[in-house]
């Protein structure tokens, strides 16, 4: 009779057991625990590479079964980003010292801050009288500057700032506008120039009073800080071209370019140089002739040179003209008719010799006799007057022939 072979587990080896209900062995149940922890983390890291992940979990929700020689997990602790503590490793029913890993956070880099590039642009474009700052690598040009040169130079000094590409160039050219409010202003010859925002007016006006209002206009031009007065008045030079012309009277008004002459002058001859000479005053564009022409002293002038030459010939302490003077007396009355309203006084003069009151007499005689021949030959007598005025010396000193002949004489005085 066969005995039953079959020798019963020791106690101690179920108390080995991390399952005791199950009917493996320990070491086989702890073998089994182990391949199917080995199965989970494989499936896992296969998920993770699934959906594009590269790295496995540090910490599981799931517990992990213990094992004999695997440290129990406490599962308070077990999360992302720290390994559970270990509890109890060695079995002898006291609590390890806790231990937890930490994970590595990714690395953030961390971008540099833009550099601001604004003060190098302002500093490079300030000595133009513009502004300048940045936005990124592109800087921005505002305010005002005096030419397109000033502009194109500002613009190339903020493009050579290091870290900038390009350049908006937004400035404000000052030159056109100046130009326009000076011609606007009745300037001449504008030729305005600029120095940043300073304005130097360069030009002609007609007189002072339109120098404030045409240095004014170029002051009202936005974006000019300062005006300079070159501004050069035509008034002055045209008054000194009547003045070198001897015009008697003489009157010289200029507004704007357009200068208005008045005025008397002896001939036809002299109003076309005064004419001349006015028009030729630089800045002068147009003048306006309100000139009188009076020859009468030339006429007188010129009867008393011809009397010089041929004396007005009496019989001897007579009023009675002698025929050899008639023509002499025709051509004086000749040139009082070219010369119709010409008022002359006809005066009469004797030497020293004879009695005063007699000479008085008879100077006033041959001075009536010259002027009644005179309005007999057609000039108007209200134009003529005629006065004795004796004996004299005023024309030659002495007794000599030649003296008392040169102040024996009749000649004629514009009034």
């Amino acid at each position: 009779m066969e005995t039953d072979q079959t020798v019963p587990a020791r106690a101690d080896d179920d108390e080995e057991k991390l399952i005791p209900e199950w009917g493996v062995a320990a070491n086989d149940q702890i073998i089994v625990l182990g391949l199917a922890v080995l199965a989970v983390l494989a499936l896992i890291w296969g998920w993770n590479q699934w959906r594009g992940g590269d790295e496995l979990p540090l910490a599981v929700d799931a517990p992990i079964a213990a094992s004999a020689d695997a440290p129990d997990i406490d599962p308070n602790l077990a999360g992302a980003g720290a390994v559970a503590a270990v509890v109890d490793g060695d079995g002898d029913g006291e609590e390890e010292t806790p231990a937890t890993t930490v994970a590595e956070e990714p690395e953030t880099i961390v971008e540099p801050e833009a550099l601001d590039l604004t003060p190098d642009v302002n500093a490079a474009v300030s000595g133009f009288g513009a502004t300048g700052s940045a936005d990124g690598d592109v800087a921005l040009l505002t305010g005002f500057v005096g030419t397109e040169d000033d502009s194109a130079s500002a613009e190339t000094a903020a493009g050579d700032v290091a870290g900038i590409v390009s350049v908006d160039n937004q400035l404000k050219v000052l030159l056109p506008d100046v130009t326009a409010a000076m011609t606007a202003a009745g300037v001449g010859d504008v030729a305005p120039t600029m120095d940043g925002t300073i304005a130097t007016a360069v030009g002609v006006i007609g007189n002072e009073d339109e120098r404030e209002g045409a240095i004014q206009a170029v002051a009202d031009v936005e974006g000019v800080t300062e005006v300079v007065d070159r501004l050069r008045a035509l008034q002055p030079d045209v008054a000194k071209v009547l003045e070198d012309n001897g015009v008697s009277g003489a009157d010289a008004s200029v507004a704007g370019t357009v200068a208005t002459v008045s005025g008397t002058v002896d001939s036809e001859e002299d109003r076309a140089t005064v004419i001349a000479e006015a028009a030729a005053v630089p800045g002068v564009t147009e003048v306006i002739d309100n000139l009188t022409v009076d020859n009468s002293g030339t006429i007188v002038s010129d009867v008393n040179a011809l009397l010089e030459l041929e004396p007005i010939q009496f019989a001897t302490s007579s009023t009675v003209i002698l025929a050899e003077s008639e023509s002499t007396l025709d051509t004086v009355a000749e040139a009082l008719l070219a010369s119709p309203g010409l008022v002359v006084e006809i005066q009469g003069y004797t030497d020293v010799r004879g009695a005063d009151a007699a000479n008085l007499a008879l100077s006033q005689g041959r001075a009536d006799a010259v002027r009644a021949y005179l309005v007999a030959a057609g000039v108007d007598e209200t134009t003529l007057t005629s006065v004795g005025y004796g004996e004299t010396t005023e024309f030659a000193e002495g007794e000599t022939p030649e003296a008392l002949a040169a102040n024996r004489r009749v000649q004629f005085v514009q009034p």
